[in-house]
């Protein structure tokens, strides 16, 4: 407990990664959610996609209106890089991706290679 780490060790750190454990796991739940819709759909996974965009939508504007600031965040969106934007096309890619491989490969398997995508792609960022 004497060490450098330590006394970098910050409380809020467990809960952080707390956090950061049930996100991963809510990835899992997600994936088998929307394929399951998918397939009481018609196999349509872009609708399936589609209605779990819209109803995240509807949580997101909730919790945007909720926590104040809609306006001054809008009125800085004209002068923002085109790139920036690219988070919302790659959230429907994954989006529409775990829904079309959960029934066909498994959840282990697209997990896996998921993360796998997720490790190689983050030692690239950082």
């Amino acid at each position: 407990r004497c060490g450098p780490c330590w006394r970098r060790y910050k409380p809020m750190n467990s809960l952080l990664y707390a956090m950061a454990f049930c996100a991963g796991a809510a990835i899992s739940v997600q994936a088998a959610i929307n394929g399951r819709l998918a397939l009481n759909i018609g196999g349509n996974t872009v609708m399936a996609a589609l209605i779990s965009f819209c109803i995240g939508t509807v949580v997101l504007t909730i919790a945007a209106v909720s926590r104040g600031g809609v306006g001054n965040s809008l009125a800085a969106l004209p002068g923002q890089p085109p790139w920036v934007f690219a988070g919302g096309v790659l959230g429907a890619g994954f989006l529409f991706t775990t829904a079309f491989l959960a029934p066909r490969i498994g959840l282990t398997s697209m997990l896996v290679l998921i993360i796998a995508g997720q490790f190689l792609m983050s030692i690239t960022v950082d």
